[in-house]
């Protein structure tokens, strides 16, 4: 008798990579010449750290003149993803966008972002030390750990992607994820940034149209 049988991974969250082809250098220097403001990384809820990154204190850095073909790229490759994987008939907009800067040592805490439906992340300063980031599996549904002789897909609560030059990440902005520590001797930059829909949400009362400027 022939043997039929399939694993189906129902409620996927889907994660979106990519790599993109940048003048980092370029990049770097406009940062460095705007010379940001930065804080301590907004949104640390879980598991306290003392030497955290810093953000900056402006949350539409991709709005600026200067950074605006980011922002096209961005989406550009935002709309692949929904167009081929998604397929949301919703157009999405860019809400909020920052700068993250970590420091040799620094990492910052695990954290997820709200009032957003995607997040994302565009590597624009990094090294094979200089910190990856970690998705987190926090609501695990059970109560039961286990070891396990290879991790994949259908076993694991973490997920580490270790970033280079030009990788652009989305994932689902409900997802906790943290910066781990920069090993490396040079300052880790990034972009981050929160994506949400648009147009006409939901049915029935539970409706909304919604226009993002």
């Amino acid at each position: 008798m022939k043997e039929i049988n399939e694993v189906l991974l129902f409620f996927a969250k889907p994660f979106y990579k990519t790599k993109i082809e940048l003048d980092f250098k370029k990049i770097v220097s406009l940062i460095e010449k705007i010379n940001f403001q930065f804080s301590g990384t907004r949104n640390q809820e879980l598991l306290n750290v003392s030497n955290l990154g810093h953000s900056s204190k402006i949350i539409n850095v991709l709005n600026d003149k200067i950074f605006y073909f980011l922002k096209k790229i961005i989406m550009m490759e935002f709309n692949k993803f929904n167009i081929k994987y998604l397929k949301y008939k919703n157009n999405f907009k860019i809400t909020t966008s920052w700068v993250t800067k970590t420091l040799p040592s620094q990492t910052s805490n695990y954290h997820n972002h709200r009032n957003s439906m995607f997040s994302g992340v565009l590597y624009i300063q990094t090294d094979e030390n200089s910190g990856g980031i970690n998705f987190s599996k926090f609501n695990n549904d059970s109560n039961i750990l286990l070891d396990a002789e290879e991790y994949n897909l259908y076993n694991s609560n973490d997920y580490t992607i270790a970033p280079e030059n030009g990788t652009l990440i989305f994932f689902p902005s409900e997802i906790y994820h943290k910066i781990l520590k920069n090993n490396s001797n040079i300052i880790r930059y990034s972009i981050a940034f929160n994506l949400f829909p648009t147009g006409s949400l939901g049915y029935g009362d539970s409706s909304i149209n919604l226009k993002i400027k």
